[in-house]
C-alpha cells in the first residue's frame, strides 16, 4: 500500500537557474510538518519500492518566472521509463489549457493526461443527493436562479458544488467574489 503525500504546486519556490527537483519539492514541503519529517528521513525509500502516492496539486500555480525551468528540471526527473517515478503513483494536477494551447507544456512530462469535466444537470443532482442535500430539487433550482448552473458556472464543478453543498444553501448569495469570500470566512469559523 502507497502512503498519500499532497504538495501544493503554488509552495514551489527557488531561485533561477537553482530549483528544486521534484524530489527535493516533495522533500521540502514534507518537512513541513511533524508527521511528514518521518517520510522525508526515507522518502528515497518509500519511493523506490512504490510505497508513496504523490498527488502534485497545481503544477500551474508555480510562480510564472520559474515555471518554464521547473517543467524542464521535472521533464528531465520524470519522463523516462527507467525513471524512479515509475513505480509509485503520481498524480499533478493543473487548470486546463486554454483554446488548445500548449503554453503549460504539461505534455513534456509525459504522463497520461485525463480532464475532469463539468457536470451536467443529472451530475449535479446526484452530488447534491450524495451529499445528502435535504430537498434536492428546490437546491438545484436555487443553484439554477443564482445562475450558478451556467455553462462553466461555479456549481459544475465538483470543488464548488462539495462547498455548496456543505454550506447549506449559505454559501451562494451573491457573485462568484461574494461566494469564495463566505466560503473563505465559513473556513476560518470551521477551524
Amino acid at each position: 500500500w502507497s502512503l498519500p503525500v499532497w504538495i501544493d504546486g503554488s509552495a514551489y519556490s527557488g531561485e533561477e537557474k537553482r530549483l528544486p527537483s521534484l524530489k527535493q519539492f516533495i522533500q521540502q514541503r514534507l518537512e513541513c510538518t511533524s508527521e511528514g519529517r518521518v517520510l522525508a528521513k526515507d522518502l528515497d525509500h518509500f519511493i523506490s519500492t512504490g510505497r508513496l502516492a504523490v498527488l502534485f496539486d497545481g503544477i500551474n500555480e508555480i510562480k510564472f518566472s520559474l515555471y518554464k525551468d521547473a517543467i524542464d528540471l521535472f521533464a528531465t526527473e520524470i519522463g523516462g521509463p527507467i525513471s524512479e517515478y515509475s513505480c509509485i503513483p503520481l498524480v499533478i494536477t493543473s487548470r486546463l489549457e486554454e483554446n488548445g494551447k500548449e503554453r503549460l507544456q504539461l505534455s513534456r512530462l509525459q504522463l497520461p493526461c485525463y480532464s475532469l469535466l463539468e457536470l451536467d444537470n443529472d451530475g449535479v443532482r446526484v452530488f447534491l443527493q450524495t451529499y445528502r442535500v435535504e430537498n434536492v430539487e428546490k437546491e438545484f433550482s436555487s443553484l439554477e436562479q443564482s445562475g450558478l448552473l451556467g455553462e462553466k458556472g461555479l456549481a459544475r464543478n465538483p470543488f464548488w458544488l462539495e462547498r455548496i453543498a456543505e454550506s447549506k444553501g449559505e454559501l451562494y448569495k451573491g457573485n462568484a467574489g461574494r461566494i469564495l469570500h463566505n466560503f473563505v470566512v465559513a473556513s476560518i469559523r470551521r477551524e
